[in-house]
């Protein structure tokens, strides 16, 4: 179950990573062209929505995954215990992705379009 947690948590990695790497393209594209950086953030934000999407959509068959798990565990206590903490990490995962989500586009927003 700890897999969960960690898909979460390489979720909100990777978005980190992607606004690195669009900053790094960011920087190329403005020096080198002089074309700006309106494209390329348009094109991370539509990444980071589909990321975020992607991320919940996993979450969510995770969640029916263990709410599943814990009907029919019929009292099983080992049973209900890992379908317990299946939900939680789900639930993790998905506010550490949201949130890697609010800081990246912070990041975009406030300090890349800072002038």
């Amino acid at each position: 179950m700890k897999k969960n947690i960690l898909t979460g948590s390489m979720v909100a990695f990777g978005n980190a990573l992607m606004a690195k790497s669009a900053y790094a393209v960011n920087y190329v594209l403005s020096n080198e062209t002089g074309t700006g950086n309106t494209d390329l953030l348009v094109w991370v934000d539509k990444l980071l929505g589909y990321a975020v999407g992607l991320t919940a959509i996993v979450a969510v068959a995770i969640l029916i995954f263990a709410g599943y798990s814990y009907i029919t565990a019929n009292g099983d206590e080992g049973k209900v215990k890992k379908a317990t903490q299946a939900m939680v990490y789900a639930i993790v995962g998905m506010v550490i992705a949201f949130a890697a989500n609010m800081i990246i586009r912070f990041v975009i927003n406030n300090v890349l379009n800072a002038k």
